[in-house]
């Protein structure tokens, strides 16, 4: 069994190479950590979107059908959370438009961002929703929402290309 200062030496060695590995690993943690936090703030494209759904939100609450439909791709193709099948954009402003004509609109809208993701030109955001609807007799029904939203950006400006909503049930 190998002793002493040789090459093979089983107590010099470790230590150099324990001492050689931390210095390595923590100079590769020092430089992956600012990453790291760099990497979880929202980029641009990410922040426009986020600010875009927020606009969506406030256009529905505020009634503003053809301000909300602005930000709806001609493209679009989305599954609401109550709805019985996929929506082409005609048929969400047909939605939308048929609730604000039975005098139910939106009391409050709040996005709750979850994630979001850009590629390219597009940026997926997932978020939870929650809603205050109130009718024309005054009473109010609150819900939540899981939402999914994907936006394109086209020349200079995003819309709003596709999305999915689940209800999230109640607790008891």
């Amino acid at each position: 069994m190998p002793t002493g200062d040789g090459p093979m030496s089983f107590t010099k060695r470790p230590l150099q190479l324990y001492v050689k590995l931390s210095l390595q690993f923590g100079l590769l943690f020092a430089a992956i950590l600012p990453v790291a936090a760099l990497a979880q703030q929202p980029s641009a494209n990410e922040q426009a979107v986020w600010k875009l759904e927020r606009t969506f939100c406030d256009d529905t609450r505020a009634g503003d059908m053809a301000s909300a439909m602005k930000l709806i791709d001609p493209a679009f193709l989305g599954w609401g959370a109550t709805g019985g099948t996929p929506m082409h954009k005609d048929d969400l402003a047909k939605a939308l438009s048929d609730q604000v004509a039975t005098g139910t609109r939106f009391q409050s809208c709040d996005i709750h961002p979850v994630a979001s993701h850009a590629v390219d030109n597009m940026v997926m955001v997932q978020y939870i929703v929650t809603n205050v609807l109130v009718d024309k007799s005054g009473h109010i029904t609150q819900f939540r929402n899981r939402v999914a939203h994907t936006w394109i950006e086209r020349g200079d400006s995003w819309q709003m290309l596709g999305g999915m909503g689940s209800r999230i049930p109640e607790s008891k």
